[in-house]
């Protein structure tokens, strides 16, 4: 995670660097509207949300453009499929498996952070261009658990025979840290006019941060932040 760190305050530099030096060519900027969509463990826990994000940068070359953008997003609606207890109950001798949901706890994940991205042109024709996208930022996150205090009961026969479960006496969680992170994709630029163009995009994103474990709530922990981001904005190139 540090090297990401590194590597990220290095890729800056050298892009404000080539602000500098390279004031002939031709600068962009501009902002997109995300939809992240949470996969792996974090898909567990947490449902899509959306975010946003504005950038500048420079074409440096036919084919490069080097932007650092400034992003933020909160994953603040629960999965609730996923939120459930596995339990194993004794009922007349047997023994049996029962899912028990959780609809009270609430977990949420707020994530912001800054990021150096190289943009490669593999399509052009006169009013569009393809770009693969590659990018390290730093990311401060805070992640949020509810405490859950609860008697649970399970309707073992399904006529209203409710047995006691589990009491549940699990507190507050909450987190925070910077981590670094990396993101890659594939973005689809439309000129409309002049030097405003539509972007149309995806990608892979990760940001290397740990949420710890809750064991009494079938909670596993977090290593990495995991998603895809489906991003459209407008972009201004002067």
């Amino acid at each position: 995670m540090k090297i990401l760190k590194y590597f990220s305050i290095l890729t800056i530099v050298v892009i404000l660097s080539n602000f500098k030096t390279n004031a002939q060519n031709d600068f962009v900027f501009g902002a997109n509207g995300s939809y992240f969509i949470p996969f792996g463990s974090l898909a567990e826990r947490l449902e899509p949300t959306i975010g946003g994000s504005f950038y500048f940068g420079m074409e440096t070359s036919e084919n490069w453009t080097w932007i650092g953008r400034v992003e933020y997003f909160k994953f603040n609606k629960e999965n609730k499929e996923k939120l459930f207890l596995k339990r194993k109950l004794t009922v007349n001798g047997i023994e049996s498996d029962y899912e028990i949901p959780l609809p009270d706890l609430k977990i949420s994940l707020e994530i912001a952070g800054i990021s150096a991205a190289a943009e490669y042109k593999v399509i052009e024709t006169n009013f569009m261009n393809v770009k693969a996208t590659f990018g390290f930022g730093l990311y401060k996150w805070f992640s949020k658990r509810s405490a859950y205090y609860d008697s649970l009961y399970i309707d073992t026969t399904g006529t209203g025979d409710f047995k006691l479960a589990e009491i549940l006496n699990v507190p507050a969680n909450s987190q925070t840290d910077w981590s670094g992170g990396f993101d890659l994709g594939l973005d689809i630029n439309v000129n409309v006019y002049g030097p405003m163009w539509i972007t149309t995009g995806a990608r892979y994103k990760t940001v290397v941060g740990e949420i710890w474990p809750a064991l009494d709530l079938d909670l596993e922990n977090i290593s990495t932040f995991q998603m895809f981001e489906i991003r459209a904005g407008v972009r201004i190139k002067l």
